[in-house]
């Protein structure tokens, strides 16, 4: 493969994407900060990322309840590619592991770096099919008509009827 690439893009190095340590390649829309005026997507230097998810750590914990989090690489890398997927306004993402690996508060980041509001259902004894509707009516408000930006976290312990899923399935195919 490194062979096939070199020969059709040889006037590019690409030895730094195919070495023992491979550098990064990593995208994001706070490339100038967290304040910066042009949010638009662009090469993140490896080095550069630290100090703005720390910055986005920070103001999280300011306006909300302290997430202690261990920003490690990978931690990093994955704000960066849920930021990515829920910026456009038809972004999706499921988000698989294994519980307690930290896919709620790495969404719940993102989305404070997006300027976003996540909005989570709140299960009860009694909540059926009726109140999932009402709960996504006001979602559909809140997005559609005063268009905010939001983030819908589901999780699958708030699958407590599998004809939720009917229902999600409408949300995710009419975007």
């Amino acid at each position: 493969m490194f062979d096939l690439i070199k020969k059709s893009f040889a006037r590019y190095s690409l030895n730094r994407f195919f070495s023992n340590n491979p550098e990064n390649l990593l995208f994001c829309n706070f490339a100038s900060g967290m304040n910066g005026q042009d949010r638009l997507y662009d090469l993140m230097a490896n080095d550069k990322l630290t100090p703005y998810i720390e910055e986005g750590l920070t103001a999280y914990n300011d306006n909300n309840p302290v997430m202690n989090l261990v920003l490690f690489e990978d931690a990093m890398k994955h704000v960066c590619r849920i930021t990515r997927i829920v910026t456009p306004s038809s972004g999706h993402a499921l988000l698989v592991g294994v519980g307690g690996s930290g896919k709620q508060s790495l969404s719940r980041l993102a989305a404070s770096m997006n300027y976003m509001t996540v909005f989570m259902i709140t299960i009860s004894s009694t909540y059926g099919i009726n109140d999932l509707k009402t709960d996504l009516q006001t979602l559909y408000q809140k997005t559609g008509v005063k268009e905010d930006d939001y983030l819908f976290l589901f999780t699958e312990g708030q699958i407590t009827n599998e004809r939720f899923l009917v229902y999600i399935n409408d949300l995710l195919a009419s975007g």
